[in-house]
């Protein structure tokens, strides 16, 4: 049994809007829980032993960003479906659209950038009499580009086009860091009190392993008989925040941000974190590289999706 969810994290540096989509090999149903708003359906994919259930959760600069209706138009050529609206129980379509969250805002503006956070979520819904629920998910990051072809004098017609290169692909595995959890921490000092978050469980190589062993059960108002699965994502503003931030490294603003399984992570894929200076060590050099990664992703990404595949 395969699933996948795909999550569209919409234009970078510049611009972004943040969707998701579920895949499943056999058939999806739309609910309207009792006790839920049906503002706010849920819809789900059925496996043989658990559903995994999805839900609207922002609403962030719906609609507004250029080329956004035509991703939705290329998306739903393969088959994913992004309209709540037009989704029936009797549907046979095995790929949905939900939103995620992006939590950072510039001015009011929730477009990805360095710098942005946020997080993923769905929940699993066991059958009944299904006491433990075992699945790995793969988690692969990829987007589309943006151009512009001429079509008479003056008249441009906008296309959007999947980015195949490898080297492009991989600059995203290491800037837009996932992880399993995350809290909330305070530092106070003589210059005042900051918040912030610190990272745990890093998710390596895209790999995801759930089971609900020893894990409660939801309290979300109309979940309670589902595991909620939460994929908190950061894009590092810039090198020296991951570095200067490893917990158990004493940094000079006390915030201890990063797990060291980060370190090694990056030391392991230099070419996830580095377009230029991939051999050095030297933080500055790295530095250098990083920022030439994130200027790789603004040139080349206009929206970018995460794959997620599940298998039981």
């Amino acid at each position: 049994m395969r699933k996948k969810i795909i999550t569209l994290l919409p234009p970078i540096i510049m611009t972004i809007v943040i969707i998701s989509i579920v895949t499943v090999t056999t058939y999806t149903w739309l609910a309207m829980n009792e006790g839920v708003n049906t503002e706010n359906p849920e819809m789900a994919i059925e496996s043989d032993t658990y559903d995994l259930v999805v839900r609207r959760t922002t609403e962030y600069n719906r609609g507004i960003y250029e080329g956004i209706d035509g991703l939705k138009s290329i998306i739903g050529g393969e088959g994913y479906l992004f309209d709540y609206d037009t989704y029936t129980s009797t549907s046979d379509n095995t790929r949905l659209a939900y939103e995620i969250v992006n939590e950072n805002d510039y001015e009011g503006d929730y477009s990805l950038m360095p710098g942005t956070y946020g997080y993923i979520d769905f929940y699993i819904r066991p059958h009944a009499g299904v006491t433990l629920v075992e699945t790995t998910f793969e988690i692969t990051l990829s987007g589309f580009k943006r151009s512009y072809n001429e079509v008479g004098e003056g008249n441009y017609v906008l296309s959007l086009n999947e980015v195949t290169d490898s080297a492009k692909l991989d600059m995203l595995k290491g800037h837009f860091l996932l992880f399993e959890g995350r809290s909330s921490e305070t530092v106070v000092s003589s210059s005042g009190t900051v918040n912030y978050y610190r990272y745990s469980d890093l998710i390596e190589d895209g790999i995801l392993e759930f089971s609900s062993l020893g894990k409660a059960k939801s309290t979300d108002p109309g979940y309670e008989d589902c595991y909620k699965v939460t994929i908190y994502w950061c894009w590092p503003v810039t090198y020296f925040e991951i570095n200067d931030h490893y917990i158990g490294s004493n940094p000079e603003d006390g915030e201890e941000m990063f797990p060291t399984t980060v370190a090694t992570y990056i030391n392991n894929h230099p070419s996830y974190f580095f377009a230029t200076n991939q051999n050095s060590l030297d933080p500055d050099l790295r530095s250098d590289g990083y920022n030439e990664g994130d200027q790789v992703i603004g040139d080349n990404f206009n929206y970018i999706v995460v794959y997620i595949d599940g298998t039981e």
